[in-house]
């Protein structure tokens, strides 16, 4: 898209130093995935599409700004570490007390492993009707 009168020559947009006036934004989720495992073990994994989109450009030296919600509790803290040390700028978060967002995947082969379970406590307990229960707790 041209604008006229634009900037041409590199800028800086909230810290994040930009080619031709232009700042890479990324917006959306940061949550942990918690994998099932064979056993009923779990392991978590940072992710959340934005949340990986902003690392992978991060790592390839296009800092973006990354621009969502972060908890403060744990694992809102490694969420917004694994940003920082991808080279993320942090400018666009918010900083809540609301807790990390969950997701349940199941990686056991009993379910497609495309079904994820979500959840953001304090909904828990009584967040999904009781013959899912299982699958709606935090691990």
């Amino acid at each position: 898209m041209n604008v006229p009168d634009a900037a041409t020559s590199p800028s800086v947009v909230g810290g994040a130093a930009s080619q031709a006036g232009r700042a890479i934004a990324v917006a959306g989720e940061a949550l942990v995935d918690f994998v099932l495992e064979p056993g009923d073990g779990t392991t978590p994994h940072l992710g959340g599409c934005s949340f990986n989109a902003a690392r992978t450009l991060g790592w390839l030296g296009l800092p973006p700004v990354f621009i969502g919600r972060l908890s403060r509790d744990r694992y809102g803290r490694a969420l917004r570490s694994a940003l920082e040390e991808s080279g993320v700028i942090l400018e666009g978060v918010v900083a809540t007390d609301a807790p990390t967002t969950f997701a349940r995947v199941d990686g056991t082969g009993m379910a497609p492993p495309a079904v994820v379970r979500a959840w953001r406590e304090p909904r828990w307990p009584g967040c999904c009707p009781r013959r899912h229960e299982r699958q709606c707790r935090p691990a």
